[in-house]
């Protein structure tokens, strides 16, 4: 009788166990993007320029883009705390003590002035690095267009 207990105690936990439903992963982060200069491409594979001066003229524009994008001043966010207690009337040791029990870290911020500035930061750079003819593209998208670019260079030769 006992033998009989445990396999169907065993039956039952094999069964319960089966019977959930598996956890999904989270999906993929999306692949990262890259800048690039269609023109600085072909210099290169045309053998005007190194891949290290390409990428050295990259980071020349990117920082004088940053400059201009940083000269759009961050909204700090509106934050408020919410006291516990009532200092009013309060001198010396009760008072600290009373600030320092009200100091619980619930602070309640909005982040709307700040994320708008922010995203105008943004906006700014793109623009400015649209402008010295730099385009966003994945890896992938890179090396397509690196390849088929470099096969139609060397068929005009």
């Amino acid at each position: 009788m006992r033998h009989f207990f445990s396999v169907t105690l065993c039956a039952i936990l094999l069964t319960s166990c089966a019977s959930t439903t598996p956890v999904k992963p989270p999906p993929p982060p999306p692949p990262a993007k890259v800048s690039l200069n269609f023109d600085l491409i072909d210099a290169e594979l045309r053998g005007e320029i190194t891949q290290e001066q390409r990428r050295g003229t990259f980071i020349r524009e990117k920082a004088k883009c940053v400059m201009e994008a940083n000269k759009v001043p961050l909204s700090p966010p509106s934050c408020s705390a919410p006291s516990k207690y009532s200092c009013s009337g309060l001198t010396g040791f009760q008072l600290g003590q009373c600030i320092g029990q009200n100091a619980n870290g619930n602070q309640q911020c909005d982040y709307t002035a700040f994320n708008a500035s922010r995203q105008s930061q943004i906006n700014v750079l793109t623009s400015c690095m649209t402008a010295k003819g730099y385009f966003e593209m994945t890896k992938v998208e890179y090396d397509e267009y690196r390849a088929a670019r470099k096969a139609e260079l060397e068929s005009s030769e």
